[in-house]
């Protein structure tokens, strides 16, 4: 598994440098649609690439943290105050417990 920037990944469709216009011109262009058609219908053509492009967006962003950054501290603060962490290696071995509970769940 993988994290990422849902909120930059969501921006990404509409920054004019990552140039996703041109992309949406080309994929149409790239179509065996006959010339005619595109040119009657190029912009409910470019409407429809949008759609779809939105429609991914909204499934990024709507798809849940794969962990809560929030409640993965506080279980750690909790074990903190709960147990006797001596070493440092213990330390680190109830760090990585609560990280993976935090992304099981």
């Amino acid at each position: 598994m993988r994290l990422v920037n849902a909120e930059k990944l969501e921006n990404y469709a509409y920054e004019p440098e990552f140039g996703m216009r041109d992309m949406v011109e080309n994929w149409i262009a790239e179509t065996d649609i006959p010339a005619d058609v595109k040119m009657e219908y190029g912009e409910e053509l470019r409407e429809l690439c949008w759609k779809v492009l939105k429609s991914c967006m909204n499934v990024i962003k709507t798809e849940p943290t794969a962990y809560d950054v929030d409640k993965v501290v506080e279980q750690l603060e909790k074990d903190g105050r709960e147990s006797a962490i001596v070493t440092l290696k213990a330390a680190y071995k109830v760090a990585i417990e609560t990280i993976k509970k935090g992304m099981a769940e």
